[in-house]
């Protein structure tokens, strides 16, 4: 059900980008002006990812998943019906990456939930490699309409696509009960990382990935970290914003934890609240807590 829900989410996806000569010459964008409006849309989605995730820890999945699937239904009917010219357009591409954003990974979130053992990455592959399938969907569909209705008619079909998929998400995925620790992590909205520090290699370094560096990430394939901010020990690479590695992950055998929570500089972390939030989850006590 995720994966065909996944496949309808990305119907809006391609829709600009197939119809963008005709768009281009009929609102008189320079070549510019029409990378901007493309681009908009992956600046809402990376503006919102991040938040959008860390909120499938405090509530339930599949209400992220719907939200996300309106905004972006509501995204790709809004360029149809209202879109005049570069501003309008950039606006609701801007608003469509939000709402792709919301489901996308909240989407793998739900997937991984629910599926353990060997038989996750397998399907997590899956999911991931249904955004082309999508993509291809959202193409075709975008072509065929527009040839028949017009360019306006293929943008408020698409937003059918997103609007199935958050209806499918709702009604027929089962829901899981949200852990009371998701209530902490949560009110910060940080991306954390938890590792086991006895595997870890000291000094630890934060820095941008370098050509051939990869490693095997938590239920993942090998990642290819080049460009990627990262974090390393002498050994190499081993946590990410994208997954961290299986080599410093936590077992039940683990009994040092090395907690990293990520925050643009400047930002007030509640270091004595993680702190006391640990301890009451997994015991033990804490014996560094600072800001780098």
């Amino acid at each position: 059900m995720l994966l065909a829900a996944h496949i309808f989410s990305m119907l809006g996806f391609a829709t600009y980008a197939a119809l963008l000569p005709e768009l281009r010459d009929l609102w008189g964008l320079s070549n510019s002006q029409a990378g901007v409006v493309g681009g908009t849309f992956f600046a809402g989605y990376i503006a919102t990812v991040s938040y959008w995730t860390a909120l499938t820890d405090r509530t339930d999945g599949r209400r992220v998943y719907l939200a996300g699937s309106l905004i972006a239904a509501a995204a790709s009917a809004g360029f149809g019906l209202a879109a005049d010219g570069f501003a309008a357009a950039a606006a609701f591409q801007a608003l469509l990456g939000a709402g792709i954003a919301a489901t996308y990974m909240p989407g793998l979130r739900l997937l991984s939930d629910r599926i353990s053992g060997p038989s996750q990455s397998r399907y997590i592959a899956f999911y991931t490699s249904f955004f082309g399938i999508g993509t291809a969907l959202s193409l075709a569909a975008a072509g065929l309409i527009a040839g028949a209705a017009g360019w306006r008619a293929a943008f408020v079909f698409s937003a059918a696509g997103p609007a199935i998929a958050g209806a499918m998400v709702w009604f027929f995925v089962a829901k899981r009960p949200v852990a009371e620790r998701a209530a902490f992590s949560l009110k910060t909205l940080f991306p954390m990382g938890l590792f086991d520090a006895d595997r870890l290699k000291p000094p630890i370094l934060w820095r941008r990935g370098q050509a051939g560096e990869s490693y095997e990430g938590i239920g993942r394939d090998k990642l290819n970290l080049e460009h990627f901010p990262l974090l390393a020990d002498q050994e190499g690479p081993f946590g990410s914003l994208v997954s961290d590695s299986m080599r410093t992950r936590l077992t039940e055998r683990s009994t040092r934890i090395f907690w990293i929570t990520f925050a643009p500089p400047g930002t007030s972390i509640p270091l004595e609240e993680f702190s006391a939030t640990m301890i009451r989850f997994n015991g033990g006590v804490v014996t560094v807590a600072t800001e780098l």
